[in-house]
């Protein structure tokens, strides 16, 4: 199992950060298969900030994914580690059909990712394929992350 990442899992951007309670904040996270991948690499897209809640999500893809299908969702440890005993979830979206995602948005359809509480550090959101995806520059998976910093009640 690899852990591969796109530019913001590695530092180089960060996500967008709200200045007030309720301020709607949007992340585009992209991954480009530049390097194959296989039904047990995780590639680690991006990352909510601390203290925000996911309020929506959409996929789009370029490049052909005939048959190939993925979970995203919430990984374990620490964000930008490259440990092996990392997991990732399905809580944004399980079993997306990234060919589908080709020619149109694929919607959040699920509540489990709306429904996570805040947490007090940042945490990964990860990707992990139904099936291997070929390497090639043309691949490319994008996520945008809609999330805000709760009101205080």
């Amino acid at each position: 199992m690899t852990i591969f990442q796109s530019d913001h899992a590695k530092g180089l951007y960060t996500p967008a950060i709200g200045y007030a309670a309720g301020d709607l904040m949007v992340s585009r996270f992209t991954y480009t298969f530049s390097v194959g991948a296989a039904t047990t690499d995780i590639i680690e897209l991006g990352i909510l900030p601390a203290g925000t809640r996911i309020v929506d999500a959409s996929v789009i893809t370029e490049g052909t994914f005939t048959g190939i299908t993925a979970n995203i969702g919430i990984m374990s440890g620490t964000v930008g580690s490259k440990d092996t005993g990392r997991t990732s979830g399905s809580e944004l979206f399980s079993a997306v059909n990234l060919a589908t995602a080709t020619s149109s948005i694929q919607r959040l359809t699920g509540v489990s990712g709306i429904l996570l509480s805040p947490a007090e550090t940042d945490r990964s959101i990860g990707l992990v394929v139904g099936g291997t995806v070929s390497a090639a520059t043309s691949k490319v998976v994008t996520l945008l992350l809609f999330y805000a910093a709760p009101a205080a009640v």
